[in-house]
């Protein structure tokens, strides 16, 4: 079993089985502090990336249809995202961002010939398999219509730390003092309310700390699982609620590495563009569908990736058998009976992960960026101004959830309530209200477009 939090040599790279990219340059902490440290270089190469599509019988599928249904998809997710920018209502019964992009390919569809489309709605279904990666939903049917649009892209395209993103850690445990990190010590319970000025925190191992303020990073899916044992008195009403009814999927990577390469050197990636699946066929028989791509790392190392119930299901499976049907699936997708067996398959496995249960959060239909408010608000002392009890991580930023900047600067946050209070009850005045975090601001209700909202979020 491999450590998920480090890099895994391989010949050429290191291989990251949790976050791997940094998203976006312009106004990205951890960029930042990545070129800051040397980690990477300020002026990035701009790979070329060539796509290959093969349906499920062999047959490629030409880039300019590729082309075509990229273009039409690309503008009928700016749709999405515009009901929230824009205060927009949808249509009748449409709630979800997956229900709304099958609307628009219906009626993109019915103008075209009908020889036409068979092909055309099977890249249309690749399209929704990746974005439900990027979302880390089983299904964009699960991701609400009304909030896609919080999500917040910055600038500047993905960044790969070639040292892996674990490498980022190094920078950021500069100047603390290694007899303060306290590793090994899972936490059984957090008492919040026995004392007025105290914040108990008791391990597994029995130990117990206090502390002013606690700092609570704990990922939502096991917030989700065990927020009502972890915490005495338990989290009030509202915040449970919340964290109900946000949405924490699972994504898993499955790394392929082998001895020669086999793809064309020009193809970067091969599309899998599936044909229908049987959703009452069990998912043991039907979870490598969700596959919708293998990319190169480099010309002996394949990435590919599944999520939701396929990407559990796949976690109880060994390396191995992952590696086997992935064979298969290339070899039937390449009309190619001679596909190599990899000569290590590694896959990470992140709900079966005690401390994560899961990858990462978005907005699940039903629920509201008003949830990720919620969550991330602190809990305060008995003056009503005092955080006691704080929160942070991806699923706290109501614009940059899933990603690390987010649960970086919810995390700077925090310390930031904790350094007010603290400046403030030494000068004698009231601390700033704490209702939420300071360095995040809701958009204007009047901002109908993403500069006006950038705007207004505060990333200093």
């Amino acid at each position: 079993m491999y450590n998920p939090a480090l890099p895994i040599p391989t010949d050429q790279l290191k291989l990251q089985l949790g976050a791997m990219w940094i998203h976006g340059v312009l106004g990205n902490p951890i960029y930042e502090l990545a070129v800051r440290s040397g980690l990477i270089k300020s002026i990035q190469d701009q790979p070329v990336h060539s796509l290959m599509a093969c349906r499920e019988d062999g047959r490629p599928i030409p880039f300019h249809i590729v082309q075509e249904v990229y273009d039409a998809y690309e503008q009928f997710m700016d749709r999405c995202v515009e009901y929230f920018l824009c205060k927009y209502e949808p249509p009748d019964g449409v709630r979800s961002v997956g229900e709304h992009i099958r609307l628009e390919v219906d009626l993109y569809l019915a103008g075209l010939p009908e020889r036409e489309r068979d092909v055309r709605r099977l890249l249309f279904e690749y399209l929704l398999k990746r974005e439900a990666v990027i979302a880390g939903a089983h299904s964009m049917d699960e991701v609400d219509l009304l909030e896609c649009g919080t999500y917040c892209d910055l600038p500047g395209g993905n960044i790969l730390l070639p040292e892996g993103y674990s490498s980022i850690l190094g920078p950021l445990r500069q100047g603390v003092p290694p007899e303060t990190l306290l590793l090994g010590h899972p936490v059984s319970r957090v008492s919040w309310s026995a004392r007025p000025d105290r914040v108990t925190v008791t391990c597994e191992s029995g130990r117990r700390l206090s502390a002013e303020h606690v700092v609570c990073t704990v990922p939502l899916g096991v917030l989700k699982e065990r927020s009502e044992r972890l915490f005495e008195p338990p989290l009030p009403a509202a915040r449970t609620a919340a964290i109900q009814r946000l949405g924490f999927g699972t994504a898993n990577k499955i790394f392929l590495e082998y001895d020669r390469p086999f793809l064309p050197a020009n193809v970067t990636e091969l599309l899998l563009a599936w044909g229908p699946t049987d959703p009452s066929q069990p998912v043991a028989q039907r979870w490598q569908r969700k596959i919708y791509s293998f990319s190169k790392m480099s010309e002996t190392l394949l990435l590919a990736w599944v999520v939701g119930e396929e990407a559990v299901h796949m976690e109880t499976l060994p390396m191995d058998e992952v590696g086997r049907v992935c064979t298969e699936v290339l070899a039937t997708f390449l009309d190619d009976p001679c596909v190599p067996r990899p000569k290590r398959t590694v896959c990470s496995g992140w709900k079966s992960q005690p401390y994560s249960r899961g990858s990462y959060s978005f907005i699940k239909t039903g629920s509201t960026q008003a949830d990720i408010y919620t969550v991330g608000s602190p809990i305060l002392a008995e003056d009503g101004k005092t955080p006691r009890l704080l929160f942070a991580g991806e699923h706290c930023h109501p614009s940059f959830y899933s990603t690390v900047h987010g649960a970086y600067l919810t995390g700077r946050s925090a310390v930031q309530q904790i350094l007010s209070a603290t400046a403030a009850a030494d000068d004698g005045r009231p601390a700033a209200a704490a209702d939420e975090p300071p360095t995040l601001h809701q958009p204007d209700e009047d901002a109908t477009d993403l500069s006006a909202w950038l705007a207004g979020i505060d990333l200093t």
